[in-house]
């Protein structure tokens, strides 16, 4: 990638160029930001930006899981299982952010249930499972 002001960074392709603008000081505040902002499917590929898993990250982190949890309704019946499939995106995010010790509890207890209350396959189940398995 080579924005237009020449700066080159290799790590950053695709929709990986839009989730991390350059134009703010770092890559762990970029990604704070866009958190904090609820843009959570633009980070997941989180764990490969170089980033520390600090107390404000997890909680950005937890904050902006809770947020999309809470959207995986099954009583609005718009295309939560594309949602649910989004979400499982950050399963790799997800694994790392836990065994940093990022306290996820709450909004993976959450996404859980909302998942089994959407699933209507065994990858939503199975995805659902493996949630359980994290959150111990």
């Amino acid at each position: 990638f080579q924005a237009e002001d020449g700066i080159r960074d290799k790590l950053v392709t695709g929709v990986q160029t839009c989730a991390l603008p350059i134009w703010v000081r770092s890559r762990q505040q970029d990604a704070i930001a866009l958190l904090e902002a609820g843009r959570l499917n633009e980070l997941s590929s989180l764990l490969e930006f170089d980033v520390d898993a600090t107390p404000e990250l997890c909680r950005a982190y937890a904050s902006a899981l809770g947020r999309a949890a809470a959207e995986l309704d099954p009583r609005t019946g718009s295309n939560q299982i594309g949602k649910a499939i989004d979400l499982e995106r950050q399963l790799p995010n997800l694994q790392w952010l836990a065994g940093e010790r990022c306290d996820l509890a709450a909004p993976l207890g959450v996404l859980e249930r909302n998942l089994r209350a959407v699933a209507d396959s065994s990858r939503i189940t199975g995805f659902a499972d493996k949630l359980v398995k994290l959150g111990k």
